[in-house]
């Protein structure tokens, strides 16, 4: 009976710690904000660098990640007995449907 009390009593504690981090971190936001109006062509620039500017990278992580899902999942055609022309001719395509893709990430 300790032991539930005891695990409330942490469940409880735990979510008041992260309850007060957020709102600290609320303020800190709000506090930041005349300031992020006055420099918001710096805003923008750094919005700019972390959005548009890193697409090319989230392309190719994107791909390859993409590239290995289908390959494990030809892996679990294997498993499964379910190997046939589809399985065999993603492997094959896989390479040509991405390189589009690695080649304008590289290019940029």
């Amino acid at each position: 009976m300790l032991g539930l009390f005891a695990l409330i009593g942490r469940m409880l504690i735990n979510f008041v710690r992260e309850f007060g981090e957020i709102i600290i971190l609320s303020f800190k936001i709000g506090k930041y904000f005349p300031r992020a109006i006055k420099d918001r062509k710096l805003v923008i620039e750094q919005m700019a660098i972390v959005g548009a500017d890193s697409l090319p990278l989230v392309i190719l992580i994107g791909s390859f990640t993409g590239a290995i899902a289908a390959l494990q999942a030809t892996n679990l055609f294997d498993k499964f007995n379910l190997v046939g022309i589809p399985s065999r001719l993603l492997v094959h395509l896989l390479p040509l449907w991405y390189l589009p893709n690695l080649l304008l990430c590289l290019l940029h």
